[in-house]
């Protein structure tokens, strides 16, 4: 079982991401994510 370090709930081995909490097990997806909330938090400043 894989723990979640956001919730601390026991996920599938091979869970990719959290069923509890959404929280993102991989780097490529949780650099998306960094990068689509910058995106977002620029968009609504200039606005």
């Amino acid at each position: 079982m894989k723990e979640c370090p956001n919730c601390g709930y026991q996920n599938e081995d091979n869970a990719k991401i959290c069923v509890n909490c959404g929280y993102y097990f991989d780097e490529i997806h949780k650099n998306f994510e960094w990068v689509l909330l910058k995106t977002c938090e620029n968009q609504f400043e200039a606005e």
